[in-house]
């Protein structure tokens, strides 16, 4: 919220009275600030739906402001009419710490699995052709934003070790802060003599033509809970590499190769493995994994969720969730 101090007051008492008056059956609050606004204007909290999609409420890298927030919103659990967490591991880090498990279920994001497909053979063509990669190369996709949390450092050493291996491999850098404007990336770049193998991208409109360019998509992340990048590289039939965080292991079980997160020897070696496996990999049984979490399935188990609010005055444990 910004502004003067006058314009955040008069902001919230707007709010407040929006909320109180409201006559909808469900309040949808997503993440932390917005659900305890929820909590403390809504009439009847039972209406009152807490969405959740971090992982841990105790993470030492949120602001202190928001972990005081999310100890709020632990509060009004317990008296709203679902939790509903995005992962598993962010149900169970989250009920640690004092969130009521008596009305919570987990709902993964889902992706519009209409838009999300494998490429044809001139889509990857022109991809590779606008990102200027060699036709030939075996392309790793990263799409995240730059933070630490992403851990670009380990990617690219691992993809260094990598590349003294197979020559033909290359990085494709897509996201927030992922372009030649980051001197600072771009200077662990070049100390690794990687430049000529490396396209810094940036932000994208769609990130469709970044996984038609690519054969892995690879997650060096730290920390994670639902990577949503994830479930669509699926769904492109990249071959995916992610570190065992979040719910990474879990969606990319079967299909994946999954390491320890900060390892750039564990990293180079699964994308070495990757690599190896990357011209001989069906993208259709790999997209069959990422269709399990589509945005269908995902609409069909937020309209139980609201259903049993409605229908049962949120007097009763929910029992959805996203498998």
């Amino acid at each position: 919220m910004v502004g003067t101090l006058g314009n955040k007051v008069r902001a919230l008492v707007s709010l407040r009275r929006a909320i109180a008056t409201s006559d909808a059956d469900v309040i949808h609050a997503w993440m932390y600030h917005s659900a305890l606004l929820a909590c403390l204007f809504a009439r009847n909290r039972r209406r009152v739906l807490i969405a959740i999609h971090h992982t841990n409420p105790r993470d030492a890298g949120l602001p202190r402001a928001t972990r005081l927030i999310a100890l709020g919103c632990s509060l009004g659990s317990r008296l709203s009419g679902a939790v509903v967490y995005v992962a598993d591991a962010a149900k169970v880090k989250h009920e640690q710490a004092g969130f009521s498990s008596r009305r919570s279920c987990v709902v993964h994001v889902g992706v519009d699995e209409k838009t999300m497909m494998p490429a044809l053979d001139s889509a990857r063509t022109q991809s590779r052709q606008r990102f200027g990669i060699p036709q030939d190369a075996i392309v790793v996709a990263h799409i995240a934003r730059y933070h630490r949390d992403k851990d670009q450092p380990t990617l690219l050493g691992a993809f260094a070790q990598s590349l003294s291996t197979v020559a033909r491999m290359h990085l494709l850098l897509v996201g927030r802060h992922l372009d030649e404007s980051n001197i600072e990336l771009r200077k662990l770049i070049e100390a690794y003599g990687i430049q000529d193998n490396v396209s810094l991208v940036g932000e994208l409109d769609s990130t469709l033509e970044a996984f038609h360019a690519a054969d892995i998509f690879c997650l060096s992340s730290l920390t994670e809970a639902f990577p949503v990048s994830l479930v669509e590289a699926l769904q492109c039939g990249l071959l995916p590499v992610v570190t065992d965080v979040g719910e990474c292991r879990a969606i990319a079980q079967g299909v994946g190769l999954v390491v320890p997160p900060n390892s750039v020897q564990d990293l180079a070696d699964a994308l070495l493995e990757a690599a190896a496996a990357a011209d001989s990999r069906v993208p259709m049984s790999i997209r069959a994994r990422g269709l399990e979490f589509s945005l269908s399935q995902m609409h069909d188990d937020y309209q139980a969720v609201y259903a049993r609010i409605v229908a049962l005055g949120a007097g009763s444990d929910l029992r959805v969730k996203s498998e």
